[in-house]
C-alpha cells in the first residue's frame, strides 16, 4: 500500500487536481508514485508511476492511466470520495482487491 502525501494543485486537461505523491527508494532505484484527484469531484483523474509498476506488476518504467470515464453506482455514499482530512491519503492501486481510496 502506498502512503500518498499531498503535495499541491494543478490543473490537468480543464480539471483542478490535488496532487497526490509517495516517492519509494526500492531495488535501489527511486520511484515516484502520483495521482491527481479532481478538486470538483474528488475522483482520481490521472494515475503515473516512475518506477516498478506497483499497479499492474511489471518491471521499471514509466505508467500512467487516465481516467476518462468513472462510473459510480448510485447506492455508493459520497462521503467514501471525501479528501482525509489528514496531509496523507492512503492508496491501494488493484481496485479488485480493494477499494480503491482508504481515509486514514
Amino acid at each position: 500500500m502506498l502512503r500518498l502525501q499531498l503535495t499541491g494543485k494543478e490543473t490537468l486537461g480543464d480539471q483542478d487536481c490535488n496532487v497526490w505523491r509517495s516517492i519509494v527508494k526500492e531495488g535501489g532505484k527511486r520511484n515516484v508514485y502520483t495521482l491527481w484527484q479532481s478538486v470538483a469531484t474528488q475522483l482520481p483523474v490521472r494515475y503515473e508511476m516512475m518506477g516498478y509498476d506497483n499497479l499492474l506488476g511489471s518491471h521499471y518504467d514509466k505508467y500512467y492511466i487516465d481516467y476518462v470515464h468513472f462510473d459510480v453506482e448510485k447506492s455508493l455514499d459520497d462521503a467514501i470520495f471525501k479528501t482525509p482530512a489528514s496531509k496523507f491519503l492512503l492508496f491501494r492501486p488493484s481496485p479488485s482487491v480493494q477499494p480503491a481510496f482508504i481515509e486514514s
